[in-house]
């Protein structure tokens, strides 16, 4: 095993607290076929220190003079790999010790797949706090999918590809960069993957994420453009062409406007215009959404809901709540 070597590419900016949590359970993988490409999008912090104190000839460092932006920082991070498996991890994220083994088995089963996905998770304290998780879509093992397959089964993908750690690209498959509209970034490439090649879903969680107090989802600039729409036009733009009209029209109409939960964080953190204009584009994509009790709940709920309170309501509901339902989610299981 280790035929295909793995470029493990890390866009990073500020993350020195984190990165080495995540350079170790790199450098504890099973399978030890790759490199490890850091960018550094001009960090203040000991980011670099804390990297070039591996003392490693794996990893590979690279910081830019400014900051070039998260999509372009990617593109650079791609443009040092050289090996035949693009492995995109964040600076905060876990994987499994056996996460490029699996990410490896997912690939040889054909020479036609270009990418591989998995389910994940957050968590609190440690890794075995889980507040929040992707379901597990592939419960009897890693399922094959391509572009033909029912529409249905293309939507369980999509809802696992909205993070980029552990997403995984063959790198001659590559055909579209990393796009600037932020929460699809990374989704640009792998859904033109997907036109053409088949794709991997893992039945299995290889990547955790921390449940940070900050977060990049958490800055009001990225709701300066819609979130429903930058998927909606990430669909628009690749599932073009009447053979994909269908595809296209299920996964907008029954995956992004669909995405109810997700008012209360453009209500806390993107404002109240913010929120109004998201409601007004799941009624735009879904016209069903105006006979949808739970539309309207969480509708309502975050209109009228001051943010000091829900955040803190959010808050419990992923310590108090989730952590005790999904108590059962592990990290490589």
């Amino acid at each position: 095993m280790g035929d295909l070597k793995f470029s493990v590419c890390i866009a990073t900016y500020d993350m020195g607290s984190l990165i080495g949590r995540t350079l170790d359970d790199i450098l504890a993988q099973s399978y030890q076929n790759y490199e490890i490409i850091v960018s550094d999008n001009a960090s203040t912090d000991d980011t670099q220190k804390v990297v070039e104190g591996y003392q490693d000839s794996r990893i590979r460092y690279f910081k830019n003079n400014t900051n070039i932006g998260y999509a372009a920082n990617l593109n650079a991070c791609v443009g040092h790999a050289t090996g035949d498996i693009i492995f995109l991890m964040s600076a905060k994220s876990r994987i499994s010790p056996d996460a490029l083994e699996q990410t490896y088995r997912a690939f040889s089963l054909s020479g036609d797949v270009g990418a591989v996905t998995r389910p994940y998770y957050w968590y609190g304290i440690d890794l075995n706090e889980v507040v929040r998780a992707k379901d597990r879509f592939a419960l009897d093992g890693d399922i094959l999918l391509s572009v033909h397959d029912d529409p249905g089964k293309i939507i369980e993908l999509f809802k696992t590809v909205d993070n980029p750690g552990g997403l995984a690209y063959r790198k001659m498959y590559l055909d579209t960069p990393f796009h600037q509209d932020p929460f699809v970034e990374f989704i640009y490439p792998f859904a033109s993957i997907l036109k053409k090649h088949s794709v991997v879903l893992l039945g299995t969680y290889t990547m955790a994420c921390p449940a940070l107090e900050y977060s990049g989802s958490q800055n009001p600039f990225v709701y300066k453009k819609s979130p429903i729409q930058c998927w909606v036009d990430m669909f628009e733009t690749v599932f073009k062409g009447p053979e994909l009209k269908t595809l296209k029209e299920r996964c907008i109409r029954d995956f992004v406007a669909v995405n109810y939960v997700g008012l209360a964080q453009v209500r806390n953190y993107g404002g109240f215009k913010c929120l109004l204009r998201e409601i007004l584009q799941l009624i735009k994509y879904r016209k069903a959404n105006l006979f949808s009790l739970k539309f309207w709940v969480y509708s309502i709920g975050s209109i009228v809901i001051p943010p000091c309170l829900l955040k803190r309501m959010v808050k419990f509901c992923k310590k108090d709540i989730n952590s005790k339902l999904l108590k059962n989610i592990k990290l490589g299981a």
